[in-house]
């Protein structure tokens, strides 16, 4: 049986929920594709959303 790390690394959950500051820094290295890439499901709370609008503007 594969130690529960390796489990982890081989097949990341289908569902990630993301908070502001991995979705930051992935866009400022041109970066964001890499999580439809792992997950089937990003869920970014309603308050992320907020400060990424902020930080757009």
């Amino acid at each position: 049986m594969p130690a529960p790390w390796l489990k982890m690394l081989l097949m990341p959950d289908p569902l990630v929920i993301c908070n502001t500051s991995p979705l930051l820094y992935l866009n400022l290295v041109d970066q964001l594709d890499i999580l439809p890439a792992l997950y089937q499901i990003i869920t970014i709370p309603m308050a992320v959303r907020a400060e990424l609008l902020v930080g757009s503007g």
